[in-house]
């Protein structure tokens, strides 16, 4: 009776043995499924910037002359500001402004650029075409137009550095009074270029651009 017992229990530990060992491999399988995968790496790829702008040595000339009566410049005297600066040679083309800021050098009277009357503004340059249209104190290179919806003119310097010539003639407001006398005043010129592509065609839009550009310059 005692082996008939425990042969049953020893078949009944096998059975179960075998059960827990189906059971592994089972769970074990089904993991070990789930992992399964691969991984594929494509090559980098490469972004070659254009050309930058820039002018040769960084700063624009200005020169000024003016009608002096007697030794003296008085309120209602007419001058010319003559600012030259050359376009580093490069494969990006570009938009051109120049702006002025007049201002008394020792800042005791006010004194802006509102206080001169400017008129038959040129500029010269290697294949440069067009004129220069005021807008927001800046004087912009178009290609047609006369207010902030012209067409800008594009700057090309591909075949060479390119120097250009912006003359803007003025008059002295003649309702200037004594407070100014004896001031120095001060004619700041400044030239500007930006890329042409992606910046819009028409002043008012790149002037928005430039603005938001910031690159070493505010409008």
């Amino acid at each position: 009776m005692e082996k008939a017992k425990s042969k049953k229990k020893l078949i009944a530990i096998i059975a179960g043995a075998a059960m827990a060992f189906v059971l592994t491999v089972v769970v074990s399988v089904a993991a070990t499924l789930a992992y399964f995968g691969d991984r594929a790496a494509a090559n980098d790829t490469t972004i070659t910037m254009g050309s930058a702008l820039e002018f040769k040595g960084e700063t624009a000339t200005a020169t000024n002359t003016m009608d002096v009566v007697g030794g003296q410049i008085l309120p209602g005297a007419t001058g010319k500001v003559n600012v030259v600066g050359t376009v580093a040679q490069t494969s990006t083309k570009a938009y051109f402004r120049v702006k002025l800021d007049i201002a008394a050098k020792d800042g005791n009277v006010d004194l802006t650029e509102d206080d001169f009357t400017f008129s038959n503004y040129t500029i010269a340059g290697t294949g440069i075409t067009g004129s220069l249209v005021e807008y927001n104190g800046y004087y912009y290179l178009v290609s047609s137009g006369t207010d902030g919806s012209a067409t800008l003119a594009v700057v090309d310097a591909s075949a060479g550095d390119l120097e250009i010539t912006v003359t803007l003639p003025y008059q002295i407001d003649k309702t200037l009074t004594n407070d100014v006398a004896g001031e120095a005043i001060v004619i700041k010129a400044t030239m500007d270029i930006i890329q042409s592509e992606y910046v819009g065609t028409t002043v008012s839009a790149v002037a928005t651009e430039w603005t938001a550009a910031n690159v070493g310059f505010t409008e």
